[in-house]
């Protein structure tokens, strides 16, 4: 495990850099980097963290709802509806994320 601090505090520091990395990444149009970064957070977070979670929920300037959103956006609900209408809806370039299945990608139309 990298994060290993003691702290609580300690941990929801690097996690909140690590969910202002998803974000850029997410601007940038960068599916794949940002499910990867999603993953990486929810690996170092563990499931079994409420501790965390309840620090980084409480903090004041926290980026917790924005991971939130991009969980979401990342998130299998309803076979990855979410990730293929903000794909669909994306402005310019954009890296998707090549671990949703190939037919997922049928919203980009070649002419």
């Amino acid at each position: 495990m990298i994060v290993s601090f003691d702290r609580v505090n300690q941990r929801a520091k690097v996690l909140d850099k690590m969910i202002i990395i998803a974000k850029a990444l997410r601007q940038l149009n960068n599916y794949m980097g940002m499910n990867a970064f999603v993953a990486g957070i929810n690996n170092v977070r563990g499931q079994d963290d409420e501790e965390l979670t309840q620090v980084m929920a409480s903090r004041p300037n926290s980026n917790w709802k924005q991971f939130k959103s991009l969980q979401v956006l990342v998130g299998n609900a309803r076979s990855g509806q979410v990730y293929r209408t903000a794909l669909k809806h994306t402005p310019g370039a954009a890296i998707p994320d090549l671990c949703v299945p190939f037919v997922l990608f049928s919203v980009f139309k070649v002419k």
